[in-house]
């Protein structure tokens, strides 16, 4: 014979391994186990998590690729493609363009053996590129200006950044 069991309200969200157990804990009617792909409501309901929209193929779909965020405010964020010896970013809107409505590519010097090596980490306006065989690199953003639709290309730059060896 099968159970059935209505669980009211999921506002306890899901609960670690080591309390699964805790029938006599008062919250143990609102715990889930697992709530993979689920958005948990603070007023007691679930839903399923959004989506993620297609937003195009990578420059080189035969070669590997990695996406980043930037994230510079909550008005403007933006993925990075990078690939090999190539940055391209990408806004909610789609890629960003040139003015003669070309993609927006930024020169790196990451082979693309060396870009799921890449390390980084952003601070303000400026995203840090870190790989072992190659010199740091500094993605950055010209002005503090706020670009929804994505800031102009002229403003974007990729440089060596400027580092202390440490002792």
């Amino acid at each position: 014979m099968v159970f059935h069991h209505l669980q009211a309200s999921f506002a306890g969200g899901e609960i670690s391994p080591s309390l699964q157990a805790r029938a006599d804990a008062a919250a143990y009617s609102t715990w889930l186990k697992s709530a993979k792909n689920f958005y948990v409501h603070p007023q007691g309901g679930a839903s399923n998590r959004p989506g993620t929209a297609f937003m195009g193929l990578a420059k080189n779909t035969g070669k590997p690729c990695r996406v980043v965020p930037f994230v510079l405010s909550e008005e403007e964020s933006y993925v990075l493609e990078l690939g090999e010896k190539y940055l391209r970013l990408y806004t909610s809107a789609g890629v960003v363009q040139n003015q003669d409505g070309t993609a927006l590519e930024l020169a790196t010097p990451y082979a693309a053996s060396a870009v799921q090596k890449l390390n980084y980490t952003q601070y303000g306006q400026k995203l840090f590129l870190a790989h072992p065989s190659y010199p740091p690199q500094v993605l950055s953003l010209q002005n503090g200006n706020v670009y929804p639709a994505g800031a102009p290309a002229s403003l974007w730059t990729v440089s060596v950044g400027q580092y202390r060896a440490g002792s």
